[in-house]
């Protein structure tokens, strides 16, 4: 058997544990909600970007949309090369293996 007061004081600490870590749960799910508001934007900027790059007159705008996604350009000998940013870099990669995937033969299987 477990003293009252020693119950007492371990109910407490236990009450106290639970606080912390409903907390910490709130913070968590406010965390997911967030990242997947941000997922969505970036998802949609992914989408659009050529679009809003063709319409857009202003230079200046054009080129905040290009450093928004592109780390560093390097052109030589008539070609440039970019390195896109995260995590434009890795929905690349996603969707060049999602091509490659659909133009495999069937009989590769996976």
């Amino acid at each position: 058997m477990l003293p009252a007061d020693e119950f007492s004081e371990k109910a407490q600490e236990w009450r106290r544990r639970q606080t912390e870590l409903q907390v910490e749960i709130q913070a968590h799910q406010k965390a997911d909600v967030d990242y997947l508001q941000l997922a969505s934007r970036v998802l949609d900027l992914t989408q659009r970007a050529y679009d809003l790059y063709t319409r857009q007159q202003d230079n200046f705008e054009k080129r905040k949309l290009v450093d928004l996604m592109v780390s560093k350009v390097v052109v030589s000998d008539h070609q440039f090369v970019s390195n896109l940013r995260e995590p434009f870099f890795t929905l690349s990669k996603l969707a060049l293996a999602a091509v490659s995937r659909q133009n495999r033969p069937k009989w590769l299987g996976r």
